[in-house]
């Protein structure tokens, strides 16, 4: 307990982040949401979310197309985040398309008045389908970089497959004024995805694991006008490792962002925030392994919100 206190004293220094704001760490491909899932609640407001995601390219296999609804509010009574997400995903000009719905739960535990931990956990509910005619049109797809599905089909038999599937998500992230930590995975069960033909050889039948760790802090000026965000994020989806160092900046109504990663890999965001609404573009660059080219990715994100309840923010706030 006085190595506790310690730490506590520790972290209560006054610059740092406030633990009331928003971050939107560039991860390309991620809403702001994925990249943390434990952030579900934290703003303590019940906010909707809209984001449009495009990756082009001249390969038919390498076009990507997602749409993402988020719905998420804190409950003061529980002292927890919960939120709704549903997503729509089209690989290949329609040759394979998931439709999936996932919901969250993240608690705000607090630990000391400065030290704030986030549990958090997502189930998600998809089903995907294999258009036949498209799908004899393509050899393989590179859902994310390094996760390459070969299209595998028997003439003699019928082509075209639909699955369901289910799979847990597990973050767990520490809030205080100097830092914040984060750490999640994805498909912790690695749930059975091929799609992608009729029939199943090889290895690579599984969702990939994905692994972000993220890492920063902020510097807000007195008035909070003004706030500078620098973070580090480890990235790895099966065993490709990337990183990713990146910086969000906030003057007034205009946010600006960057990052920049391993393999050739940046991201610039722009956007503006304002009383209950936000509109924040992303566009990236991306190194796709399939065909040793980048490719670029577009972002579109919408925001509606309302105000942080500062009953609620009692509860949670540094």
């Amino acid at each position: 307990m006085n190595l506790l206190a310690k730490i506590d004293r520790f972290v209560s220094k006054e610059i740092g982040l406030s633990n009331n704001q928003s971050y939107d760490l560039l991860i390309p491909g991620k809403s702001n949401i994925d990249a943390q899932i434990s952030s579900v609640g934290t703003l303590s407001q019940t906010r909707f979310q809209s984001t449009g995601f495009l990756r082009t390219h001249t390969n038919t296999e390498q076009m990507f197309m997602r749409q993402q609804l988020s719905l998420d509010a804190y409950a003061r009574n529980l002292r927890s985040g919960f939120g709704l997400q549903t997503n729509y995903n089209q690989f290949a000009n329609g040759a394979v398309s998931d439709y999936e719905v996932a919901c969250i739960a993240a608690p705000k535990l607090l630990l000391t008045r400065n030290i704030i931990l986030e549990p958090s956990m997502r189930l998600k509910l998809g089903a995907r389908y294999a258009n036949a005619e498209k799908l004899q049109q393509v050899s393989f797809l590179e859902m994310a970089p390094s996760d390459i599905r070969q299209v595998q089909i028997d003439s003699t038999m019928d082509i075209g497959r639909r699955i369901f599937y289910k799979d847990l998500d597990f973050g767990f992230g520490i809030q205080t004024p100097l830092f914040f930590l984060n750490a999640q995975v994805e498909n912790a069960f690695k749930h059975f995805d091929y799609a992608f033909g009729n029939q199943i050889q090889g290895l690579n039948q599984r969702a990939l694991q994905n692994w972000t760790i993220s890492l920063g802090t902020q510097y807000a000026s007195r008035n909070e006008k003004m706030r500078l965000s620098p973070y580090m994020i480890y990235h790895q989806i099966g065993d490709i490792q990337q990183f990713y160092t990146g910086l969000q900046f906030n003057f007034k109504s205009i946010q600006l962002g960057a990052s920049f990663g391993s393999g050739q890999q940046y991201q610039f965001a722009a956007g503006l925030i304002g009383r209950h609404c936000a509109l924040l573009l992303q566009s990236a660059r991306q190194q796709l392994f399939s065909l040793n080219t980048p490719s670029f990715t577009h972002q579109v994100s919408f925001r509606i919100y309302s105000q942080p309840s500062r009953k609620a923010r009692r509860y949670i706030s540094l």
